[in-house]
């Protein structure tokens, strides 16, 4: 009886949902309709009512197949989806009555896209929707296969451990700080200083192979730090050693988080998703205090990129929400930035070549980017067109849509769906390993697969390039084993050949 009461709760909970999902839809593109008097966004209602279609068809499937409990990252992506057709429309229609943003008054950064191209990339937006949906459709699907056969295999619930094994990866952390303090100096001069690239570790070092010493290294060392408070806390389940997880965090932002925001919460996000299982019962205090300083310290980070564009007059915090709301077209594909990819591949369709399809998707790739002409690929030839030149110091992110239809034209959702779906995979997985030290990377990757619409294939490319090293290392650390014998000689041990 208690049971059947359960489902019908879910039920109506599952229908209240859905009533106010199609409700908020209606009532956007109803204001977008009604309100807007530009011929660029004359179509801009759609937005809303592709994103209900596609969430009524797909969304039920993607329940119905689900059988674990999801993280962050698919989480993460869903709300993407809702803040780039729901909240960027609006985002588009206040900064057409009000004004633009820039300090040239203009409605975003380059060039203003003509109104054929504007409904052109509103229709590639409507289709883009349902190929995201498809893709978490897949990624599930992907997932529901495997976690029937993980339920077959595991007859006993099995606790998570966390680094059973450090040596290897102390010994790691050790060699890697006497190698970047003897060579790289300058990067430990460079904790919370803000610059323009994805990592202030990656503008400090010279040369691919320290880059990936030093992210391996602060990886290696913030769990390290994680594993012994958590070993700490379970013996004695004190607070302090949650607050001392806390302390290895702030000194991993510290030396990463450069001018992007990403860097700053996607750890947050992953370590949060740890804490909560390793640090049984987690204070919700603690949490919110957590999410609280992220949000301040993403505000402070707009506040030194964007600051000289707010009024004198007013409420600072307020103007600066505005102006990211307003900056949603820049940062989430938009329509804009969508349009002026379009004209770029008509400016630029006869550059495009095989060569390009490798410099746009690897020149990210740590290794191979010294192999890549920069000057060939998408990224370029967008800021090129939008902004007349290759600029430095704030380049524009070319939509994944116009990379699909400039590099794959016959399949041009091809970076939509495998993002999307290789988000719900890491979600997965970083839910259900046995180890935490993988959870966390499976869960740090997932979450910028998850916000594949904010990046490109360069970005992300070059993430999964600085994240398999760091499960080389762990599979490594757990690989072999550093035993001392009776002689107090030491010795590597494979643990294939030693199961003890």
């Amino acid at each position: 009886m208690e049971s059947l009461v359960k489902i019908q709760n879910k039920r109506i909970l599952g229908f209240s949902k859905t009533f106010a999902l199609i409700l908020i839809c209606g009532i956007d593109a109803l204001v977008l309709s009604i309100f807007n008097t530009s011929e660029s966004y004359r179509f801009l209602f759609l937005l809303p009512i592709s994103y209900l279609v596609a969430y009524l068809i797909f969304v039920p499937m993607i329940q119905a197949k689900c059988n674990y409990r999801r993280g962050f990252p698919y989480y993460i992506a869903q709300f993407v989806l809702f803040y780039r057709y729901l909240l960027l429309p609006l985002a588009c229609l206040y900064t057409e009555i009000y004004g633009g943003w820039t300090a040239y008054g203009t409605n975003g950064f380059g060039v203003e896209p003509q109104a054929s191209s504007m409904t052109k990339a509103i229709l590639w937006m409507c289709t883009e929707v349902f190929a995201a949906e498809v893709g978490l459709y897949f990624g599930t699907e992907w997932v529901r296969k495997r976690e029937i056969k993980r339920k077959k295999l595991l007859q006993t619930s099995v606790e998570p451990e966390f680094l059973r094994y450090k040596a290897v990866l102390s010994v790691f952390c050790i060699v890697a700080f006497a190698m970047l303090l003897l060579f790289q100096r300058q990067i430990f001069s460079q904790f919370m200083v803000l610059s323009d690239d994805y990592s202030t570790g990656s503008n400090a070092t010279s040369g691919s192979f320290f880059k990936l010493i030093f992210l391996a290294f602060r990886f290696g060392f913030l769990l390290l730090g994680y594993s012994y408070c958590a070993q700490n806390y379970k013996r004695n389940k004190r607070k302090i050693w949650i607050f001392g997880a806390m302390f290895f965090l702030f000194l991993y932002i510290g030396y990463s988080v450069g001018l992007s925001r990403w860097n700053l919460i996607l750890p947050v996000l992953a370590s949060v998703e740890i804490f909560e299982d390793v640090f049984k019962p987690f204070p919700k205090s603690i949490l919110a205090a957590v999410f609280a300083c992220a949000v301040i310290a993403m505000m402070s980070i707009s506040f030194y990129k964007y600051g000289y564009l707010l009024q004198g007059n007013g409420n600072q915090w307020t103007q600066m929400l505005l102006l990211i709301f307003q900056q949603s077209n820049e940062y989430i594909s938009g329509p804009r930035s969508v349009a002026q990819g379009i004209e770029m591949l008509t400016a630029y369709r006869s550059r495009i070549s095989v060569a390009t399809i490798f410099n746009s998707l690897f020149s990210g790739y740590a290794g191979l980017a010294s192999l890549t002409n920069d000057a060939n690929k998408l990224q370029s030839f967008f800021n090129q067109y939008a902004l007349g030149g290759p600029l430095q110091d704030h380049p524009l992110i070319c939509p994944i849509i116009i990379e699909g239809l400039g590099l794959f034209p016959i399949f041009p959702w091809v970076f939509s769906m495998l993002f999307e779906a290789l988000a719900c995979m890491m979600d997965y997985k970083g839910r259900t390993s046995k180890m935490h030290e993988y959870r966390f990377l499976y869960t740090y990757l997932g979450l910028w697969f998850a916000l594949c619409f904010n990046v490109n294939t360069k970005i992300e490319v070059a993430q999964i390039s600085q994240i398999l090293p760091c499960f080389l290392l762990m599979y490594v650390n757990r690989k072999f084993v550093i035993k001392n014998k009776m002689d107090n000689t030491w010795k590597v041990t494979s643990m294939s050949s030693n199961k003890g």
